[in-house]
């Protein structure tokens, strides 16, 4: 029992971790780089909304159906949870406000429901959420009640959101990234007198930039702000403001090198090289490139003159760290503990250099493709057996390969021989074959075994063609002979004969030898004009 303990306690927390219970919504990315989704949605039935994810308010809201927009919106008279209040708010997001009247309604995060959530439905239009193509907003800051709702029906395990801009995801509920390269302790949220950084997620940090401290003598706080494409500037003052632009844009103390109304820089090239967050309790930071804080020569810097975020002797200057800091991690909100999380992950094929790649890739085609074409062409070429250089004497198909040349007196070039036997190398008159090519000496002794396979029968059709002329010749020759015998016979007959005639004869034994030697010579020289008209 006790060697069994582990193995059930190994069990059941791999069934825990793969059973634990969260909620992935996809996000979307508007035309000006704002963090929305499509799969959120408030009523009863559920109205699917397109919505900004923001996290530094807390109160979500739509559009009503009355409000004069292209964009989605929300008709409460269609929803039977809806219950509408007599409160307005002000709801106010870089520098710009509307108009919302507060409410009570289901909010749905995907398939699942947060009832009795508190709402708003946006009477105006709003300029963000119309430049931006979007519904409204869907808050989750601290104080906003969806995500507690979430854990406290069962929806989810635990009452936390995962913030995972690279990969288009939002988790509510326990979330760990597979790929993790470095995580962070978790920590705490700031202790802060200012009330409206007490509902936001806020922590305490100092900041590098190029490697040396920047307002060391203030108290720097940042705020995850999951919609905004940037990082934006909160000062107590205008001249600490400016101090903070002038590490910013790296123009010292002279003229800025980047405005900070229009933020477009006269030389992008010279702002800050990288920027450095160090998150203070937890001794953990993250570094921010100049390429991540660019957009053409438009810095992703933004000041706000609000002062209502800072306090004297509490508060300096604060950042909300939009999608600059956050494409480069994951963070985890915890609902319940009120700290944060940083993961930082690998770099997947998204980040590589793609042209580089290419580059590489057709030098490798080619270096392959040169390298196999000077193969082929060095190695590759079997030149077809000759007819008149080999005669083969046993049949390739039964057993090893002989070769008879006719020698330098048949006037022929001899022909490289093929040995075929137990252990023996093939060789075809090539010098130099890649030993360690076995595969395509096989395909070589293939070919050359087929073509001296046909080469041979080839010369047994002609050694057979050449005998049946031959025995022809001799035949025909034969019947000359007979007849010409006879012929003689019948010459010396008529001229010894009653008839008076002389017969026909050799006056001496040259004389007959050269009727012989002229003879031969004639069946000599007819044997040659055969032997030319077979070729």
């Amino acid at each position: 029992m006790k060697t069994m303990l582990p193995t059930l306690l190994c069990a059941a927390s791999l069934f825990h971790l793969f059973n634990a219970q969260t909620i992935s919504i996809e996000t979307c990315t508007t035309s000006d780089d704002y963090l929305c989704t499509e799969s959120a949605g408030f009523g009863t039935p559920k109205q699917s909304l397109r919505l900004l994810v923001h996290t530094t308010d807390t109160t979500s809201w739509a559009y009503n159906a009355s409000v004069n927009t292209d964009n989605s919106k929300f008709n409460p008279s269609a929803s039977s949870t809806y219950q509408a209040s007599s409160d307005q708010i002000h709801f106010t997001y870089q520098n710009m406000s509307v108009t919302v009247q507060k409410a009570t309604d289901t909010v749905w995060i995907s398939d699942a429901s947060a009832t009795h959530s508190g709402i708003g439905i946006g009477l105006t239009k709003f300029n963000i959420t119309e430049n931006e193509g979007v519904a409204g907003f869907l808050c989750l800051d601290r104080q906003s009640g969806i995500v507690p709702a979430l854990r406290s029906n069962g929806s989810i395990e635990n009452a936390s959101i995962s913030l995972d801009l690279a990969n288009e995801r939002v988790y509510f509920g326990p979330h760990t990234p597979s790929d993790i390269n470095n995580q962070s302790n978790a920590t705490s949220c700031s202790d802060t007198t200012n009330a409206n950084l007490q509902v936001d997620w806020t922590f305490d940090v100092t900041i590098a930039i190029n490697g040396a401290q920047t307002n060391a003598d203030k108290k720097i706080r940042a705020v995850i702000d999951s919609a905004s494409p940037y990082i934006t500037v909160y000062a107590r003052s205008q001249d600490i403001f400016e101090g903070f632009w002038h590490a910013v844009d790296f123009s010292a103390n002279q003229n800025f090198n980047c405005n900070y109304s229009t933020r477009l820089c006269s030389d992008s090239g010279a702002i800050m090289s990288w920027m450095t967050v160090y998150v203070e309790d937890v001794n953990w930071n993250i570094t921010i490139f100049q390429d991540n804080v660019l957009d053409g020569d438009y810095i992703l810097f933004l000041y706000d003159p609000d002062r209502a975020y800072t306090v004297e002797g509490d508060t300096d200057i604060v950042l909300f760290l939009g999608r600059p800091f956050l494409d480069k991690l994951v963070v985890t909100m915890d609902y319940t503990q009120q700290t944060l999380t940083f993961f930082t992950v690998y770099e997947t094929s998204d980040s590589l250099d793609w042209t580089v790649i290419g580059i590489v890739f057709g030098c490798v085609v080619a270096f392959a493709g040169l390298f196999f074409g000077f193969y082929y062409w060095k190695y590759g070429k079997i030149a077809p057996p000759s007819n008149h250089d080999v005669e083969e004497q046993v049949s390739l198909l039964r057993g090893p390969v002989q070769a008879v040349g006719h020698g330098p007196a048949s006037g022929m070039a001899q022909q490289p021989t093929i040995n075929q036997g137990s252990g023996a190398a093939f060789s075809s008159g090539v010098s130099g074959l890649d030993e360690d090519d076995d595969e395509y000496q096989h395909q070589l002794q293939q070919a050359a075994r087929q073509s001296a396979i046909e080469a041979q029968q080839r010369r047994e059709r002609q050694l057979r063609e050449e005998r049946e002329r031959r025995q022809r010749e001799e035949d025909e020759q034969k019947q000359m002979d007979r007849q010409r015998q006879h012929e003689q016979q019948s010459q010396a007959q008529v001229g010894g004969g009653r008839l008076g005639g002389a017969a026909v004869k050799p006056e001496d034994k040259a004389s007959l030898r050269d009727l012989r030697l002229k003879a031969l010579e004639r069946q000599m020289s007819q044997e040659q004009k055969d032997q030319q008209d077979n070729k």
